[in-house]
């Protein structure tokens, strides 16, 4: 009898917790607890800082909404990218993307999702372009005594020094007036060059430029003849050079003034093996010119994320919870509008960093084989490397190339970009990289003047025979590219506009298969404020 009654309590036991597990069950959205709710959500958010923590670069950065770049954390050798949003409204899932995955909610019932970003400015300062002077006349002899000829052995020269205030930093040719006339004979003509100057104030044997002098251009008595020099740039203070007029054609090519000055004045009757130094004279002559001073700063504003806070608020069980997490970055990732970048350690045409559903990069011809990969560095074989998403490049472009030519006077390992593109106008920039017979390297900076026509902004010789590490920055603001090699700045340079329809894009080739590079990477302007 007490058996059966203590099996009878029981059971009434059991019925009634059942009941009570069934009516809380009910009690709760979809069957699901608060707790483990809120688990879910703290989970996702652990999983957004540990991935927030490590970034590289940051591309959008909202109030609700994050895009950003990691390392390669799949194992092929490509970094990732992962996007969180919310879409604002009461109950909108938080949503996470992954490279090119579906978009996928990862909690649900959200009713606020809010991110706030600590930024560290750092502001970047160099040099801005030179300023360059009024024309200068820089050498003159201007009283003529007698006039000598130019004949077929016999050349004359003038070697000259401009004087320039202290503060100049270079200075350039532009003009230079010699007093010439007709021999008897018309047919004689006359090289009037600019040489290099040896340490014994001779001239070298290296024309910077040259133009010629006909003698039917001249007439019985001596005149003023003008000859412009554009190429006779970027010399350095204290620095001489020569006025030489040498020999073309003809028995006498021409008779040039002569006049009384302290110095100047050198002649050949070897054609240039030796020469002679007439003290007390000189050729008479104007040489004009121009100098540069340092002009004002210019700078660039990068921003970086050193931390990220997210707040979290989700409805369960008739209350509202909220989850609060900061994580400290730890590369301090940039803020960045668009970025391409590629260290070769797999295939560039298979990257998407903004995941828009285009490579980033594609190949001029074929496909990308991964053969021509070695170490992180990839032979270029004669390919072009190029940016596919149109960009106008129109805020502050930061250019990292990493590249060698291989072949001595060969074809260079040319970068070139079309940027700040305002309607059918643009800036096109040319790098070019190529290694000299003596071992060096040299690099060139170009900017067109016309569509067809290209212009050397700079050139830096002997640098060494390995791969350059070139920066360049670009300043739409300014209209100015400043070129950093190997860490140094060499400089900040105006570039011109000009007529550019197609889309813009940037590109890395050797026309042969001369080059080598590990590293390509274009930073564009600044997401957010």
């Amino acid at each position: 009898m007490e058996l059966v009654v203590s099996l009878a309590l029981v059971s009434l036991i059991v019925g009634a917790l059942g009941a009570a597990m069934i009516a809380a069950s009910h009690a709760l959205p979809d069957g699901k607890r608060t707790t483990d709710i809120l688990g879910q959500a703290t989970g996702v958010l652990q999983r957004l800082d540990d991935e927030l923590r490590t970034s590289i670069y940051i591309t959008e950065r909202a109030a609700s909404a994050v895009t950003f770049v990691i390392a390669d954390r799949s194992g092929d050798g490509l970094p990732e990218t992962l996007r969180y949003t919310w879409g604002g409204n009461d109950g909108d899932p938080l949503m996470r993307k992954y490279n090119d995955e579906p978009e996928i909610p990862v909690v649900d019932g959200v009713t606020r999702f809010v991110l706030s970003y600590e930024t560290n400015t750092v502001v970047e300062r160099y040099p801005g372009p030179h300023v360059e002077s009024a024309e200068q006349e820089f050498s003159s002899c201007i009283d003529q005594v007698y006039s000598e000829g130019v004949r077929a052995n016999g050349w004359l020269a003038q070697h000259f020094k401009p004087l320039l205030p202290a503060e100049a930093i270079s200075w350039r040719m532009t003009r230079a007036y010699i007093k010439a006339r007709q021999d008897g004979e018309y047919g004689g003509s006359t090289l009037v060059q600019i040489r290099e100057i040896n340490p014994d104030l001779t001239p070298s044997s290296t024309v910077l430029q040259q133009q010629p002098m006909w003698e039917t251009d001249l007439t019985a008595s001596s005149t003023w003849q003008e000859f412009s020099f554009s190429h006779i740039q970027n010399r350095i203070p204290g620095e001489s050079l020569c006025l030489v007029l040498q020999h073309d054609n003809g028995d006498v090519a021409a008779k040039v003034g002569v006049g009384n000055a302290s110095d100047g004045k050198l002649s050949t009757v070897d054609s240039g093996v030796n020469w002679d130094h007439h003290s007390g004279e000189a050729l008479v002559h104007y040489i004009y010119g121009t100098y540069f001073v340092f002009g004002q700063d210019q700078v660039v504003t990068r921003n970086y994320i050193s931390s990220v806070q997210s707040k979290l608020e989700i409805s369960s069980g008739g209350s509202e919870h909220q989850l609060v997490n900061v994580v400290q970055t730890l590369n301090l990732p940039e803020v960045l509008t668009a970025v391409w970048d590629t260290e070769f350690t797999g295939a560039p045409t298979q990257l998407d960093l903004n995941r828009n559903g285009i490579a980033d990069w594609e190949l001029a011809q074929g496909v990308f084989e991964l053969g021509d990969l070695a170490n992180g560095v990839w032979h270029m074989q004669g390919n072009r490397l190029r940016t596919i998403t149109e960009q106008d490049f129109s805020e502050v472009t930061t250019v990292n190339i990493r590249c060698r030519d291989t072949v001595a006077n060969g074809n260079p390992v040319r970068f070139r970009i079309y940027g700040d593109q305002v309607g059918d106008n643009c800036a096109i920039i040319t790098a070019l990289v190529q290694l000299q017979e003596d071992g060096t390297q040299t690099v060139k900076i170009k900017h067109h003047v016309a569509p067809m026509t290209g212009e050397i902004l700079a050139r830096f010789d002997g640098l060494e025979d390995q791969f350059v590490n070139m920066r360049l920055i670009f300043d739409p603001g300014h209209d100015t590219v400043a070129v950093f090699i190997d860490g140094k700045h060499h400089g900040t340079y105006r570039y011109d506009m000009v007529h550019h329809s197609s889309s813009s894009h940037a590109w890395i080739n050797a026309p042969a298969a001369d080059g080598e590079v590990d590293v390509f990477r274009i930073r564009v302007g600044g997401a957010g404020s």
